[in-house]
């Protein structure tokens, strides 16, 4: 996973992690493009519609990896 897309996926889920990853632990965060595809796909569930639509930003650029 390319690093600037790792640190971009990073800081969102520091953004939405109380609201829709509040069962991860607080130090997680994904190494790999599949972890990142689980992570991404947890926020889109529980998350604004957004928020929704930066995750499929996201996915998108993860998907050309």
């Amino acid at each position: 996973m390319d690093e600037n897309l790792k640190r971009e996926i990073w800081a969102f889920m520091d953004e939405h992690r109380a609201r829709a990853l509040w069962w991860m632990p607080s130090d997680y965060y994904p190494q790999n493009v599949e972890q990142a595809r689980d992570v991404l796909r947890a926020i889109a569930r529980r998350c604004t519609r957004d928020a929704w639509i930066r995750t499929r930003q996201l996915m998108q650029r993860l998907a050309s990896q």
